[in-house]
């Protein structure tokens, strides 16, 4: 993948969700991985990395907000 082509498949992610909205996402528990949870969860921050370990990557901040039911 080009760095341009690479470029605009982030912007595509970037823009498809926004601070603030929820989603139901399906998390997997560390003890029992094929028993998965679907939480509501909202994006709480969206944070360009420039340095470190994550550099030229987003990181999304999660916050549950409903308690899990099983899929």
């Amino acid at each position: 993948m080009t760095k341009n082509a690479a470029q605009r498949s982030r912007w595509t992610f970037y823009e498809a969700i926004k601070v603030g909205e929820s989603h139901r996402m399906s998390y997997a528990p560390l003890n029992a991985p094929r028993l998965l949870k679907d939480i509501l969860t909202e994006i709480r921050h969206i944070t360009f990395c420039r340095e470190g370990s994550y550099k030229d990557h987003y990181l999304v901040g999660l916050s549950i907000v409903e308690n899990e039911k099983s899929v």
